[in-house]
């Protein structure tokens, strides 16, 4: 019977040579491209926004490795106030 790390050992997980020299995916995924990486969704409390800070926001989205956003705005109807109970 195989040891448990079988699998690992002939994907030369514990292997000296780099992965980037025998995996071809190896670099496309220490580097993936902007539409490869994860999107996030982004729920916006109706029109109550700044721009500098959404571009702040965005900036550290895109520094963290964020490739996208899916932005959903919402707003409350006007008889009630931001958390939706009447006035």
């Amino acid at each position: 019977m195989e040891p448990p790390f079988f699998l690992a050992k002939n994907l030369k997980a514990f292997g000296s040579n780099s992965h980037a020299d025998t995996d071809p995916y190896f670099n496309l995924f220490q580097a993936p491209s902007t539409g490869n990486r994860p999107f996030v969704r982004w729920w916006w409390n109706g029109n109550k926004v700044n721009k500098n800070e959404l571009r702040r926001e965005l900036m550290l989205l895109k520094e963290a490795g964020i490739g996208g956003v899916e932005i959903n705005p919402i707003s409350f109807p006007k008889r009630t106030d931001d958390l939706g109970f009447p006035r």
